[in-house]
């Protein structure tokens, strides 16, 4: 049934998830050092940086990575939002 819910319901912060550029330098914390936007809270439905993190300790936040020169999400984590039984 969760699965079936999952492939159902498209979670509303996708396409931005998806559309966002991220490593850029967070405008919340641009005097700090290690401010790339690396982070991506489902709540807010924003891109975030570490030092923004405390601030979003209660959301669900997704760590984003560079692969191959593409922005990746563990599978592990994305598969709590989506229907991934297809990823190989």
């Amino acid at each position: 049934e969760v699965n079936s819910r999952k492939r159902a319901h498209k979670p509303n912060w996708l396409e931005e998830l998806l559309n966002v550029k991220f490593f850029k330098s967070c405008v919340a914390h641009r005097e700090l050092r290690k401010n790339e936007t690396n982070m991506f809270c489902t709540e807010c439905v924003r891109r975030i940086c570490h030092h923004c993190l405390p601030r979003h300790t209660l959301h669900d936040t997704l760590q984003v990575r560079k692969y191959v020169y593409q922005d990746v999400v563990r599978l592990r984590d994305i598969q709590k939002h989506l229907d991934c039984s297809q990823v190989q």
